[in-house]
Parts: structure tokens; sequence; C-alpha cells
């Protein structure tokens, strides 16, 4: 059973202008979150300084899961976007970087996740989730059917990726099963429908609908996506 992995960062400091476009508002991965943030007048950006600040503790901290998962070149590739600039949550579209495009990264626009977060030694880290019923789900509709079809790829989970089980995410099967649960005949959550922007759905999960940014290694089909989301957040996500 083969599934599509993907590392993703979900994106205030002081106003910058990005060439011949409009101010944007370089924000940082410790971003307060805020009803629909994504409305701000001033347009929020990253670039590679910030994006590697929050990177660092982060490889630092799970080194086992990052090789795992095939990130172990993420800080040497993320040189690509230091020419790019202030980068914008914008796309479908490339990142230029020295007046070239970034050949491990992309903008592919919005995406829909359902975030899983845990806390390890003081550092916050998102496991992110999806599958093709969550590609295809819009504001306004119910997200049981999105949320049981991870269940077999959840079921699985710690075959595949022993270390990260064990470094990172001890409790996901558990916690996945509650949750499921509660979206289940009868449950909690059976008829909720996606809000515009997402939603907390409490002990540890939520489901965001954000634009990202995505990095891409050479080998592999592994990702790392940064989302625009309370500034922006990092998230490991994995595609059923």
């Amino acid at each position: 059973m083969g599934f599509l992995i993907l590392l993703a960062l979900v994106a205030l400091l002081p106003m910058n202008d990005v060439a011949g476009q409009d101010p944007c508002k370089v924000v940082s991965s410790t971003g307060v979150c805020a009803p629909k943030p994504w409305l701000n007048e001033v347009i929020p950006c990253v670039n590679y300084a910030v994006v590697e600040e929050a990177l660092l503790p982060i490889v630092a901290t799970f080194p086992g899961t990052m090789v795992e998962l095939g990130f172990g070149d993420v800080l040497t590739d993320l040189g690509q976007l230091q020419d790019a600039g202030n980068i914008r949550f914008k796309g479908p579209t490339s990142i230029l970087s020295g007046g070239v495009a970034a050949a491990n990264w992309f903008r592919p626009g919005l995406v829909f996740k359902l975030i899983y977060t845990v806390n390890i030694f003081g550092i916050e880290i998102r496991f992110a989730f999806s599958s093709s019923q969550f590609d295809s789900l819009t504001p306004g509709d119910t997200v049981q059917g999105a949320i049981q079809s991870l269940q077999a790829g959840m079921g699985a989970f710690p075959a595949f990726h022993p270390a990260t089980v064990g470094e990172a995410v001890p409790n996901l099967a558990g916690d996945f099963t509650a949750l499921l649960a509660s979206f289940e005949a009868g449950g909690p959550r059976e008829g909720i429908t996606l809000l515009d922007g997402g939603m907390e759905l409490g002990d540890s999960w939520s489901i965001v609908v954000r634009p990202t940014i995505e990095y891409k290694p050479t080998l592999g089909t592994n990702k790392i996506h940064i989302l625009r989301y309370c500034g922006f957040r990092i998230a490991l996500c994995f595609y059923f």
C-alpha cells in the first residue's frame, strides 16, 4: 500500500514591498489565529528567513521523522528561495528566485487538510492528512465522508512510519479513532459541514482550507506545504 506524504507549513512582521506589486506583510510561524485572517487588507507573504526559522527546530527535534519521510535535504533546498524576496500565497504558479523558477518549490493554490497538532519537547508540530474526498470538498459540504476516507491509511500508518510514530505521534491511532467515532452515525459531528476557511474540531484536530506554498524533493513524491494559516504553520502531511 502506498500513499503520498506531504509536509505542510501552515503563513506578523514589517510590511515590505514586492517588486511591481502591492505591499505585503511577512508573516511568521508564531502568528496569532484570528477570525478569517486571510481577509485582512494587507496581503501576507513569507520569505527565506522566516521559513528557515520555522524549519530549524523541527529538523533538530524530529531527525528520525524527517529522514523517514524523506525531507533530509529540505534546509539545503530551501536555499533556492534566498533570492525570491517576499513570496505571496497565490497559485497555481511557480516561484521565481534570481530570475528563474525555483526547482523544488511551487504554489499549487488552495488545499484542504485535516490537521493533527501535537507538542513534543516544547516544539509544536502539525501533521496534515488528506484524500481525494478532501480534494472535492467545498464550504457547506458535510465532512463525514472525507474523515472516514482516511481510516485505511491511518490504520496502516504505524507499519509504514514506525520512527515517526515513536518520535512524534505516539497517540495518533487512538486520537483518530476518537475523532472518527464522533463522525459516525449518532456521533456529535455526524452532520457537521465545512466552514469557509476551515474549522476547529477540538482534541488536537482541525480542518483547514488555505492557499499554500509547496516543496517537493528531487527524489520521491513527498512534499512540504507552507499553508497560510495563523501566520503560517508547519505540518507533515499525508495523502491516502
